[in-house]
């Protein structure tokens, strides 16, 4: 399913870039699958696996998520005292955490407990992007957003800056998987859900990232879905459908 749905988006222009070859049976830790990813900076993360149980009625089609997301720093703020300051980094000493923020050219430190912490991104044209700096200039504001990795100017009146408890990676994480275990699920298989997780690669992943569990291989109904090449082509474009 990996090479067919690779295949779909790269006859659409896109780059494709494997953890592993989807022919190779090689294991690749889940540590080293993440820092791929992380040093690549992808649009999209996406882990493909096929579900089993010690039941064979266990079946259907489920997606996974992670709204925590513990390696997204760059747009990350602390709310103190009805301002907004950009978080430098966060300890913990003597079991109380805190956090270092910057606030203007100063490194202030405060006990957690004290602040909220929010992800700064910018809303333009429809889309979620991070948000890098604003200026002024001749009596105009200006957003940089970063666009396909590219630093892009846009005047703030056309844009909308958002102060959210979650990155935005996440929240389009969040927003594929509910549109891929939906657009799976009209093939037959039963609707598990879009569900947010503790996983090691949606969570560690600075991207937008996606875990999808394609039906139970230990379920005679959905194996035989799995391994019909037709059916394969219906899954594929399904999963393909929301990029």
């Amino acid at each position: 399913m990996a090479r067919k749905l690779a295949d779909l988006l790269k006859a659409e222009g896109a780059e494709v870039i494997f953890t592993r070859e989807p022919e190779k049976d090689i294991y690749i830790t889940l540590a080293d699958r993440v820092n791929i990813s992380n040093s690549i900076n992808p649009d999209l993360f996406i882990s493909i696996h096929n579900n089993a149980s010690t039941s064979s009625a266990a079946n259907g089609v489920e997606t996974y998520y992670s709204l925590v997301r513990p390696n997204i720093l760059n747009s990350k703020y602390a709310d103190y005292g009805g301002n907004k300051y950009p978080v430098l980094r966060e300890s913990s000493e003597n079991n109380i955490n805190y956090v270092y923020m910057l606030m203007g050219d100063k490194e202030v430190k405060v006990e957690k407990t004290k602040v909220k912490i929010v992800y700064k991104y910018a809303e333009y044209e429809g889309n979620k992007y991070e948000c890098l700096m604003e200026s002024r200039e001749n009596d105009i504001d200006y957003v940089y957003i970063l666009v396909d990795g590219k630093e892009v100017k846009v005047e703030k009146n056309k844009v909308k800056i958002v102060y959210s408890p979650n990155p935005w990676q996440a929240l389009e994480s969040k927003s594929i998987a509910e549109i891929i275990v939906n657009n799976l699920a009209s093939l037959g298989f039963k609707y598990r859900g879009a569900k947010d997780s503790n996983l090691y690669v949606t969570r560690n992943t600075t991207s937008p990232s996606v875990l999808l569990e394609l039906g139970f291989i230990t379920n005679p109904d959905d194996r035989q879905k799995l391994i019909d090449p037709i059916y394969q082509e219906s899954i594929a474009q399904k999963y393909y459908s929301p990029f």
